[in-house]
């Protein structure tokens, strides 16, 4: 994903405008009451990239953690609300639950609740009676999300999928995005999504877009994203293509894996013997793969060690 990061960084930096504090103390914008401070801002942004499957940011200075970018994802496949689950990936989570138990509208509980039954897959049913349908469309911004004083609100507002020649497309609708923070995460799940999706309809995947009515970054924050638009570039690595039977079955298998891995990793005294679990329990080695780059990764962030290269995954050359 490093050519879209770069360009939302270099739009930031280059023509971006400098905006009035944001004052509600729920916003991270005002760092929840604490500090206001002004923002950047661009209006009306598009970004798309048919590079899917180079999901990573390898960028040096945002250095996103592997382990973070996985274990979020499947918490978001999982269409959860529980805090612990996510917090042990992405301990910042805390900041942005209402009640220190859960997080109030997060986008798997919007679009993927019920599985084979969410609104996800209905929107897939549809393409599938109709492939030139431009009616399948997952909302996630909600009318009880406006004005409600809470934490966490969706960025998202709606997914829209469409087929053309023969490949899944999506197109996000966001309201705000934060490219130097959220985004490295936010996008690895929405890839692994739009292949996802294009393995239930029996297609490629093909271009992920973005729509955003703000993209923005805190002025404190704006040397972090010169230097980081500043960084050499580094080779994107593309990981090899999901497994073309990947459905709601495969998901639940490694859904538990996942809850196994997080049980164990802890305590985790010998790797390779949790790895070897891992075989018993995930048996399709492309999820398998990304669960031990997820546990190994998790390993050196709690002892503190440099972001490990994500290249553990199975990726291609």
């Amino acid at each position: 994903m490093d050519d879209i990061y770069r360009e939302a960084l270099r739009l930031l930096v280059e023509t971006g405008q400098s905006v009035d504090p944001i004052l509600d103390p729920t916003s991270p914008h005002s760092q929840f009451g604490q500090q206001p401070g002004r923002t950047i801002e661009v209006l009306d942004c598009v970004f798309r990239t048919t590079g899917i499957r180079s999901r990573f940011l390898m960028n040096k200075v945002r250095a996103a953690w592997p382990d973070q970018a996985i274990g979020m994802a499947l918490w978001t496949f999982r269409a959860t609300n529980d805090l612990e689950a996510v917090a042990f990936y992405n301990p910042n989570a805390v900041h942005f639950s209402d009640d220190s138990r859960t997080i109030r509208a997060p986008w798997g509980m919007r679009m993927l609740a019920g599985a084979a039954n969410s609104p996800f897959q209905t929107a897939i049913d549809l393409l599938r009676r109709d492939p030139s349908s431009l009616r399948a469309v997952v909302p996630v911004f909600q009318s009880e999300d406006l004005g409600v004083s809470s934490r966490d609100v969706p960025c998202l507002l709606a997914l829209q999928l469409l087929i053309r020649n023969g490949k899944l497309n999506f197109t996000c609708h966001l309201r705000s995005l934060n490219p130097y923070w959220v985004w490295p995460y936010d996008h690895f799940f929405l890839t692994l999504l739009l292949e996802f999706g294009a393995r239930l309809l029996q297609c490629e995947p093909g271009t992920l877009a973005y729509q955003v009515g703000s993209l923005q970054i805190d002025e404190r924050h704006l040397d972090l994203a010169r230097t980081a638009l500043a960084a050499a570039n580094t080779a994107e690595s593309e990981m090899v293509p999901m497994p073309l039977l990947t459905n709601w079955s495969t998901i639940e298998t490694v859904l538990a894996a996942e809850a196994d891995l997080r049980s164990q990793l802890p305590n985790c005294t010998d790797f390779m013997k949790l790895q070897a679990r891992l075989e018993s329990v995930c048996p399709d080695p492309w999820w398998r793969d990304l669960l031990v780059t997820l546990g190994r990764a998790w390993i050196e962030r709690s002892r503190g060690n440099a972001r490990p290269h994500p290249l553990v995954l199975g990726t291609s050359a």
